[in-house]
């Protein structure tokens, strides 16, 4: 391993030819990296964007092992999500914790009651090894049955009607699924990887080789600055996600990869009530998380195939009404938009297999090796989630070895390392007491930065320590306890380029909802001299941001517009 080194993206890395440039800087992507660092291959990530900005930052928030799908007889994606749900719970325990879901059944639930007791007692089989090797603050509970008291006592928002009860089981939260893709990238970078931001390709490059064509890299620009560069590789590996077609270029039409693009929606609303995630079937049909927050409750996904380009995708007043007769579904309240904080709007890359319904797709992963369309040296992945992406490196690594013979080994037989700023629970104990100790933060601002941070978060209460005016908040909301001496650390070790990239993929402000105004300007004057940015870029960058609050606030608007007068009254919301 090279050393805990910060991350903080060379342009000069560009220019170095390397053995494996991957394109996409999503889980996959990010994975793929990794497993080839640790193979010792020169690995350099380029994406358009930042880290996990197109997809992998929009999610439910949940290392699961997918449960629904064994309703859809994948058995083989569970096991395999189980498996690597345990691996996440012992690489970042600071980031990885259980949560226990409720999964209630009404009289007019479909599949009924013993189905459902079947389906988890065959899950609760293929997680059996779930706790192997995990500390005990890391421990997932078996499943158990609730009564309609003890049910309505755990989630009292529950439409009461009909309710039978809630199987209760486990799955992991992903706290915060911006920092743990960071704390895996950090990974990648301390093992030699390099990751190039704000980078767009614009062309593959390619020879004569044989009856065919060999890729050998890429053409870039940064989209800032414009400058243009061409990237050396001996492999190149598409993993963009849902622009996995649209990276090949001028390659695509020789190629005709296909991929099926699903939009996932997510709401931030005011708390509904509980310490419990709820996961259901609506009366619809239609599957849906509510999931305690950051005080708030998290709702979602919409799951609905799009035509549209993968960079064209909003939330829409539609969505909001999908997720809003989700609640009503199944809830005694009702969501008003008074009560809508924010949205999150990601876009899963599905294997495209002919079905119509996205929800029915399975998310295995696919791996096309091109020289059967006459290009040697590319890969291209479509399919994969969130919580099995380590072995989709895995995957890629293995499929970089067969293309690229000789050379480092090609399974390098890596275990189960903890990731960069991996904290188990004696240390992080240790490490809160520590930072305690200097007096610079309060008690909950020392645990909010080592919850994020782990290991790390010594490093930003130094920075707070050295610097009285960085120990200073983003913002004077209460409950939001970003310090500027993290804005500081997100351009110095951890790679942001924009603000959005500080606020929404660095920080959790960003994550609550609407960001202020205050709360924008105070962090892009913070890095500014970082980045050397002048008072037109930053009063540029703050304009950015608030232009997506009021994107935001004119759908909701838009689709408070469209409601029924009945669905606004206070006493069919409480």
């Amino acid at each position: 391993m090279a050393g805990n080194r910060p991350w903080t993206p060379d342009p000069a890395a560009l220019a170095e030819p390397v053995d494996v440039l991957v394109i996409g800087a999503g889980i996959t992507g990010i994975q793929s990296a990794l497993a080839l660092a640790a193979r010792g291959r020169s690995v350099l990530v380029v994406d358009k964007g930042d880290l996990g900005a197109g997809t992998s930052s929009a999610t439910t928030k949940y290392i699961h092992g997918g449960l629904r799908y064994l309703e859809q007889g994948d058995v083989a994606t569970v096991a395999e999500s189980v498996r690597e749900r345990r691996r996440l719970a012992a690489a970042a325990p600071h980031l990885v914790i259980p949560r226990r879901f409720l999964l209630p059944t009404w009289d007019w639930t479909r599949p009924r009651r013993p189905v459902i007791a079947a389906g988890l007692a065959a899950y609760e089989m293929l997680a059996l090894g779930r706790n192997r090797g995990l500390p005990p603050a890391s421990h997932a509970g078996r499943a158990t049955w609730l009564d309609r008291r003890r049910t309505l006592e755990a989630a009292p928002w529950l439409r009461p009607e009909g309710l039978q009860g809630a199987f209760a089981y486990y799955d992991m939260l992903n706290i915060h699924p911006e920092r743990l893709l960071l704390a895996i990238a950090r990974t990648a970078v301390d093992l030699g990887a390099a990751i190039v931001t704000h980078t767009r390709v614009t062309r593959l490059l390619s020879e004569p080789d044989g009856a065919g064509l060999r890729v050998t890299g890429a053409e870039v620009e940064d989209v800032h600055s414009g400058e243009r560069r061409t990237i050396r590789a001996r492999a190149v590996v598409n993993a963009a996600g849902p622009w996995a077609d649209v990276a090949l270029g001028e390659l695509a039409p020789r190629v005709g990869l296909r991929v099926k693009r699903a939009k996932g929606i997510h709401l931030l609303t005011r708390a509904l009530g509980g310490s419990d995630a709820v996961f259901t079937r609506t009366r619809s049909g239609r599957h849906v998380v509510v999931s305690p927050w950051q005080g708030m409750s998290f709702i979602g996904p919409t799951d609905t195939v799009t035509t549209d380009g993968a960079d064209d995708v909003r939330v829409t007043e539609e969505d909001i009404e999908i997720l809003a007769r989700a609640v009503t579904d199944i809830s005694t309240d009702r969501l008003a938009p008074e009560d809508l904080h924010g949205a999150t709007v990601g876009v899963r890359p599905l294997i495209a297999d002919g079905q119509e319904d996205s929800y029915a797709t399975s998310r295995g992963h696919r791996l096309h090796d091109h020289r059967g369309h006459g290009l040697a040296g590319l890969l291209s992945v479509t399919g994969g989630k969130w919580t099995t992406g380590r072995q989709v490196g895995e995957d890629v690594a293995r499929a970089v070895g067969r293309i690229l013979p000789g050379g480092p080994a090609t399974d390098a037989g890596r275990g189960e390392p903890p990731l960069h700023g991996s904290l188990p629970e004696p240390e992080r104990l240790r490490l809160l007491a520590a930072i305690g100790a200097r007096g610079v933060v309060d008690a909950g601002t020392a645990d909010h930065l080592v919850r994020l941070y782990g290991a790390d978060a010594a490093e930003v209460a130094d920075l707070a320590a050295t610097d009285p005016a960085l120990a200073a908040r983003v913002s004077e909301q209460p409950g939001r306890r970003d310090l500027l001496a993290q804005a500081v650390y997100a351009v110095s070790a951890e790679g942001a380029r924009t603000l959005a990239d500080v606020l929404h993929r660095r920080l959790v402000v960003g994550t609550l909802g609407r960001v202020t105004e205050p709360e924008a300007r105070r962090v892009a004057v913070a890095i500014a001299p970082l980045l050397g940015w002048s008072k037109d870029r930053v009063a540029a960058e703050v304009a950015l941001e608030l232009d997506r609050v009021r994107a935001f606030d004119a759908v909701v608007a838009t689709w408070a517009a469209g409601r029924s007068p009945q669905a606004t009254t206070t006493g069919e919301r409480r």
